[in-house]
């Protein structure tokens, strides 16, 4: 069971610039996940294709 982000008063918070930051850092990732899956997906298309050209992924 979770306490839905509730905190206890006494216990320590980080207010450094890495907890400051943490959102830059989770929006890079998931903007490197999306564009990874977005990539494997146009290559599989691209190599599923009836034809004779070569599919060469850079």
């Amino acid at each position: 069971m979770t306490t839905g982000g509730m905190t206890h008063p006494l216990e320590p918070h980080g207010t450094g610039i890495g907890q400051r930051l943490n959102w830059l850092r989770a929006g890079v990732l998931g903007a490197n996940d999306g564009i990874v899956s977005v990539a494997g997906v146009v290559v599989g298309v691209a190599a599923a294709a009836p034809s004779n050209v070569a599919a060469i992924a850079t």
